[in-house]
């Protein structure tokens, strides 16, 4: 293979690896939010226990009618709240099927323009710093490398690029993995 044909087989990698590592990080985002879902659901059914006791403890006062409109709530309750928690949960985990991710990785790599040497020594020094671990340092340089891409040309058209300067901006930027490409053979 010559050194052209590596690198395009680098950048593919490249470019196929962020693609998974965002679909990662929405999945981390997506269990994060199922947490507080579930979260509120115990707090919802803490509360209609805790009134259910109530009112079997008024049982006295109130009799069986009480404690019947009590268990009722309860009943009503766990239901609405269950059925809410379950549509807010479906919707919070659909997966983007691996195809999907896969298309969308191919389409990136495909839109990718034609490089002269510049373009090309940039994009091997965005690739190796996404290979650093994430520290302020390490995103700093690379916000700035890809600045610096994105202002190139010949690749401010690119995309991809744009969409891994949203994943390295955003919160998850810091939590954003190695994205080196796997070695060519």
């Amino acid at each position: 293979m010559t050194g052209d044909e590596l690198f395009e087989r680098d950048l593919c990698h490249w470019v196929h690896r962020f693609y998974a590592q965002r679909e990662l990080l929405v999945a981390a985002r997506s269990r994060s939010a199922v947490e507080r879902i579930f979260d509120r659901e115990r707090r919802v059914l803490t509360w209609l226990a805790a009134q259910l006791m109530v009112t079997i403890a008024l049982l006295p006062w109130w009799g069986a009618w009480g404690v019947l409109a009590g268990l009722i709530v309860l009943y009503l309750g766990t239901m609405l709240s269950g059925a809410w928690t379950l549509a807010n949960e479906s919707r919070v985990t659909r997966k983007t099927s691996a195809a999907t991710v896969e298309a969308e990785a191919e389409r990136a790599a495909a839109a990718c323009p034609p490089l002269d040497a510049d373009a090309r020594a940039r994009l091997i020094r965005l690739m190796n710093l996404t290979e650093l671990r994430p520290t302020p340092r390490s995103l700093e340089l690379l916000r700035a490398e890809l600045r610096d891409v994105l202002a190139l040309p010949t690749l401010r058209r690119w995309s991809f690029l744009y969409e891994l300067a949203d994943v390295v901006d955003s919160q998850d930027g810091a939590r954003l993995g190695a994205l080196r490409p796997q070695p060519a053979d």
